[in-house]
């Protein structure tokens, strides 16, 4: 549990687990009244000798992935390789849309492969015939970036500073890795990066070895795969709870950082503060009348026991080793659904767990009971794969739900 003001231990980190029963899915499935949310989910299949990208956005409805045997996404769009969205882009919604932007191109020399970060961003309306349109470039390109709406403002951050090339330019000189965008001047503002970005090592890249990160964080030796990986996965962890932001640092466990995130219309300006909040890998906060709940999962850390670890629980079977991306998404209510990727046979295989929960007040405060659905499981083929000549692979890229 968290609130606003500090985070607080409520309970234990082990929720009480069961899975939900036949006459209970079809008591919940002739009451589901929300017909039209659906959750959308963004493939990037990646091809050719220079690192090209096709996006594919498929969508399911929420009745179906929770209740229906019947499984099959449904192909909404399609964003083929083009100059303004690159390898490694970010996919979020807001403003009851759904938006893919950023990423990076790698740009070649003599010396160095040099991964030229984007600033285009696409968007969706989810409700009608989705045709695309193009929002205003962002200041500065992003890798990966977070997409998300508060309260009427729309933002956007880079997941990780970009990795730069070795010529002398001191990491302090990325900027605008945080934005902010202005409906009314219909252009992206620039906002204080988070500190831990200038606390943490930015790594230079060349394609002079046979690829990997030193013992001195340097990425030494590139081909596309391995800096995309670079790029790709990020040393950062982030939790956005109401109009909080949180962002830890790797080096640093014991705290992490936080702003306010102005609504629209707020006054300015947006600071940031260390926060006594820890925790890290993929975290989702679901508000509750009795504060937030923590949702986390990751491999490498074990947090605070108010944040509610997936992997620690025997029901999943989930194989940690297998994961290649993953992430929490709110389904609405107190129901949230972990995805998480991996690949096989060159195909990527992604996993849905759904599980609704309830706090249980208890003497020692609140207990979480979490009652899960039938895990569902897909399996995608490379789009690209006719086009695949070199290599071919294929990357959970996001999802949302609207």
């Amino acid at each position: 549990m968290y609130s606003e003001d500090y985070p607080e231990a409520v309970g234990s980190s082990t929720p009480a687990v069961e899975f939900l029963s036949e006459s209970v899915l079809w008591e919940e499935q002739a009451n589901w009244d929300d017909q039209d949310k659906n959750l959308y989910l963004c493939v990037g299949d990646y091809y050719g000798r220079r690192g090209k990208v096709l996006y594919v956005v498929y969508r399911i409805n929420l009745k179906a992935l929770l209740f229906s045997e019947d499984l099959e996404f449904e192909t909404v769009f399609e964003v083929p390789d083009n100059d303004n969205i690159g390898n490694c882009a970010g996919f979020g919604m807001g403003l009851s849309m759904i938006f893919l932007g950023g990423g990076f191109k790698a740009k070649y020399s003599k010396e160095f492969v040099v991964p030229e970060p984007c600033t285009g961003i696409l968007a969706y309306q989810i409700r009608e015939i989705f045709e695309g349109g193009h929002l205003a470039h962002f200041l500065d390109g992003k890798v990966r970036p977070l997409i998300w709406e508060v309260e009427g403002n729309l933002f956007a951050l880079a997941r990780n500073p970009p990795p730069r090339v070795d010529t002398g330019i001191p990491a302090s000189e990325w900027r605008n890795c945080f934005e902010m965008y202005d409906r009314a001047q219909g252009r992206w503002i620039g906002l204080p990066d988070p500190p831990s970005y200038a606390e943490y090592p930015v790594a230079a890249v060349d394609e002079s070895g046979g690829g990997g990160i030193d013992e001195e964080e340097e990425f030494v030796g590139c081909d596309n795969s391995a800096l995309r990986r670079h790029c790709y996965y990020s040393s950062f962890s982030y939790a956005i709870l109401g109009s909080q932001l949180f962002v830890s640092n790797p080096n640093y466990h014991e705290y992490s950082y936080k702003c306010n995130l102005p609504s629209k219309g707020e006054n300015w300006p947006v600071e940031w503060k260390v926060s006594s909040f820890q925790f890290q890998g993929v975290t989702l906060g679901v508000q509750t009348a009795q504060g937030f709940v923590v949702f986390s999962y990751d491999v490498n850390c074990r947090p605070p026991e108010y944040v509610l670890k997936l992997e620690d629980n025997p029901y999943l079977n989930i194989k940690l080793d297998e994961v290649q991306d993953s992430q929490f998404v709110h389904l609405g209510g107190q129901k949230v659904c972990f995805l998480y990727s991996r690949m096989r046979d060159s195909k990527l295989l992604v996993t849905a767990i759904t599980f609704g929960f309830q706090l249980e007040q208890r003497n020692s405060g609140f207990k979480v009971k979490a009652k899960f659905y039938p895990t569902r499981n897909w399996e995608f083929q490379n789009k690209a794969g006719s086009k695949a000549k070199v290599w071919g692979t294929e990357q959970m890229v996001g999802a949302v739900v609207g």
